[in-house]
């Protein structure tokens, strides 16, 4: 577990570091200072995490917060490929939402609210707070979204066939999940309907890559 404290503690520190820190605080920051800051932010969230840590009463606990952080999430990150109006803050927001709505309705008053209920809320609030954060800010210059596309270099056709392999693809391996569960509690009729639906997602993936 010491590798995998490691890995997150690192990947946060380099995110707060070249995503906010080199590109909006200081941007002409040597690499000796961007060191240190990594160096401090690597305390800073260790010390965050550990005191969530003494809040959680067990695992089950911070599974379910950490599924209610990625659900008020999930969607600006599906319509930033088909909305351009969405921009950087957009995703800051949307994330600092997430997580601080999130943690009050696990901590707060509202901490008896049923978990689907703390899922639905925890969705609408965050996307109608990015969404107003992506109103009353500067959208994306149309040359940075100019220059995007041509480094894609899709052809006609290609994004469709994207969407249809994803939804395929989500779908097989979510069949493949409950089919195990379905398994495991003795029900092999829907396990083998849903090994079907997997079989037949995965030929159609097949087809279109």
């Amino acid at each position: 577990y010491v590798s995998t404290i490691s890995t997150h503690l690192n990947w946060g520190a380099s995110y707060f570091v070249n995503d906010v820190y080199r590109r909006f605080i200081r941007p002409e920051a040597s690499e000796k200072r961007l060191v240190w800051v990594g160096r401090l932010m690597t305390v800073a969230l260790m010390v965050c995490a550990s005191l969530l840590a003494l809040l959680l009463q067990d695992a089950f606990q911070a599974f379910r917060l950490l599924l209610t952080i990625g659900a008020g999430t999930g969607l600006l990150f599906l319509l930033r490929w088909f909305w351009v109006r969405i921009n950087v803050w957009s995703e800051i927001s949307a994330m600092v939402f997430s997580f601080l709505i999130s943690l009050f309705f696990e901590f707060g008053p509202y901490g008896g609210l049923e978990d689907w209920q703390k899922f639905v809320l925890s969705v609408a609030l965050t996307t109608t707070g990015w969404i107003t954060v992506t109103l009353l800010t500067q959208a994306t210059p149309k040359e940075k979204l100019d220059e995007f596309r041509a480094s894609l270099s899709l052809k006609d056709g290609e994004i469709r066939k994207g969407l249809k392999a994803t939804l395929l693809s989500t779908t097989a391996i979510y069949a493949v999940l409950f089919a195990t569960g379905a398994v495991i509690f003795a029900n092999y009729g829907l396990a083998l309907g849903l090994f079907i639906v997997s079989i037949a997602c995965g030929y159609g993936v097949r087809r279109i890559v």
